[in-house]
């Protein structure tokens, strides 16, 4: 009786276990394996390496991408879950090391993040002064000239969704020292500018990051435990940081547009994003693009003064700037230091920049800035346009002569570095009486002396006369550029 109920009991298991549906297994061979290694049921994703190389994989990755790897590594999520593993890639950092409270994980995201904070600190060994004018920093032109191969920015015009529509990457650092300008946007005024709701102002720096931090490794067989630390790899990582974003609103911007003169002619209207006194744009009627998009850094201190010139231009259009300028601002007359910006229209290169040093200013009926320092070819170069073009004037201009539109930014300092006088204005360029006759046909700087001269085109009075340089090879034993460009004899009336 006993038997037959075990029969019966182990035929009952039998039909059980058959009627039971049969689990397919998903083979994952190994490169050169003889023999699967993994067999595990269907739907279960799963990798063919290990925890343990995945995670040695994992160390040789840059700080940013193991920081967001968890985007993209669906195995990662698993992996972040278990502490042994978290504790093992601590040990393979050396922070074992390091006496802290924290878990392994947060300990490698703070040794992570610090390194990139240290990298980016690195990038600004100066502190700035926000007191202090855009010259009155020591070396300021040197320290941003050393960094500049691995700064630049990127305004991005973004939807609602901060999706970007249009962007413009900006190179190379041209700005007035406390703010950026963008001038001359080869771009027309399509419908995509009802669509955006967001201008995003990017930084991007290119830095050198530990990528492998000295770390403990086992001891080979005859080494000393002084030769098992492995060296550093330095890797360059590009960084995308958010400095501002501002909110756009096409239409407001569009019915606030004022002229940059009383003139009703005036191709030029600015106008500035709701609540931000930090960001101007204007528009050249003439071809409905932006004429230029000025804005503040939030690395640079931003000075109220400087764009008086733009604030203030169609206010004192009636007057002549002699009547503007205060001789009490300059107290010392040999201290004055005078930064004129020229802008021309549709050329690659935004500015054209010249500085006058040991000014003076003659206090007459019409008054001058006077360059003072004389030159003498044989011994001094004489004083260097920054960024002057090195292009052919006729095929640079690409819709317009060179007595297109251009304007003209006039920065006066007093004698303890802070602006005292600043006007923008409009002007058109008028050859030089050896090229009179042509009209746009022979611009080009082939010749030695190219004569240049500004003459505004609103009711203010400025003169703008100089003479552009080329110098040949004679002076490339100085040390110069094949072909080195120079402004010289710069007067500047009003």
């Amino acid at each position: 009786m006993s038997k037959a109920k075990s029969i019966k009991h182990s035929f009952s298991s039998s039909q059980s276990i058959n009627s039971m549906p049969t689990r397919k297994t998903t083979v994952f061979p190994l490169p050169n394996a003889t023999k699967p290694r993994y067999m595990v049921s269907k739907k279960i994703e799963i990798n063919e390496l290990s925890d343990d190389v995945l995670l040695y994989i994992f160390r040789y990755l840059s700080p940013i991408d193991l920081l967001n790897i968890g985007i993209v590594c669906r195995r990662w999520c698993s992996i972040s879950q278990d502490k042994s593993l978290w504790h093992s890639l601590a040990l393979s950092y050396g922070l074992h090391q390091v006496a802290s409270t924290s878990t392994s994980k947060q300990q490698i995201q703070n040794y992570l993040n610090q390194q990139i904070k240290t990298q980016l600190k690195s990038l600004f060994p100066l502190k700035f002064d926000v007191l202090k004018s855009y010259t009155g920093i020591p070396d300021y032109q040197k320290t941003f000239n050393k960094f500049s191969s691995q700064f630049n920015f990127l305004l991005a015009f973004c939807d609602d969704k901060h999706n970007i529509i249009w962007s413009q990457k900006y190179d190379t650092i041209k700005f007035f020292e406390t703010s950026m300008s963008m001038r001359w946007f080869e771009i027309t005024m399509p419908e995509f500018l009802t669509r955006v709701h967001f201008l995003r102002l990017f930084s991007i720096v290119s830095i050198n990051i530990n990528t492998r931090p000295n770390r403990l490794r086992l001891p080979r067989s005859n080494e000393q435990l002084a030769d098992i630390t492995e060296k550093p790899i330095q890797h360059t990582q590009q960084i995308q940081s958010l400095l501002r974003e501002y909110k756009f609103d096409w239409n407001i911007i569009k019915t606030k547009l004022i002229s940059l003169t009383k003139d009703i002619k005036s191709p030029i209207c600015i106008s500035k994003l709701p609540n931000e006194d930090d960001f101007l744009l204007a528009t050249y009627e003439q071809d409905k693009s932006f004429a230029f998009i000025v804005f503040n850094i939030n690395y640079l201190s931003f000075h109220e003064l400087f764009f008086t010139g733009l604030r203030t231009t169609n206010s004192i259009n009636n007057q002549p700037l002699s009547q503007i300028i205060n001789p009490n601002h300059f107290p010392k007359s040999n201290d004055l230091e005078v930064s004129v910006f020229i802008c021309f229209r549709n050329m690659t290169t935004i500015f054209l920049r010249h500085r006058f040093l040991n000014c003076r200013l003659k206090l007459s009926s019409t008054p001058m800035i006077e360059l003072i320092r004389s030159t003498d070819m044989t011994q001094d170069l004489g004083p260097e346009l920054e960024d002057l073009p090195k292009f052919n004037w006729k095929t640079s201009l690409s819709k317009g002569t060179i007595n297109d539109l251009c304007l003209i930014d006039l920065v006066v300092l007093n004698e303890r570095k802070n602006i005292s006088f600043c006007i923008t204005l409009q002007a058109t360029l008028i050859p030089g009486n050896d090229n009179g006759h042509s009209q746009g046909g022979d611009y080009i700087l082939s010749s030695n002396v190219w004569n240049i001269k500004a003459v505004s085109q609103c009711n203010n009075r400025i003169c703008l006369d100089g003479t552009i340089m080329r110098l040949d090879s004679e002076y490339c034993a100085l040390g110069r550029d094949s072909q080195s460009w120079h402004l010289q004899n710069m007067t500047c009336s009003f």
